[in-house]
């Protein structure tokens, strides 16, 4: 399922921010799609993600945004129990 997702960092940061914001932006879709699918917090997920075109960079109030869309395939689940 095709699902949006955005990120985030401080502006003062410099071009480094923008790796951040990336980051944030990939934890975001895979957390987005993992609520879809499971009832509890995990400890850890496995699969693989996929991207459609390209990441869209911004900076607005002092902060860099990262916007991305695409698909997660989640392969393994590893719960607290």
């Amino acid at each position: 399922r095709l699902e949006k997702a955005e990120g985030t960092s401080d502006f003062y940061s410099g071009w480094e921010g923008r790796n951040d914001a990336y980051t944030e932006a990939l934890r975001n879709l895979v957390l987005i799609t993992a609520r879809k699918s499971l009832s509890s917090k995990p400890l850890l997920i496995e699969g693989d993600i996929l991207l459609k075109g390209n990441p869209i960079f911004s900076v607005g109030a002092g902060r860099h945004y990262c916007m991305i869309e695409g698909y997660v395939n989640i392969t393994e689940v590893i719960t607290y129990d």
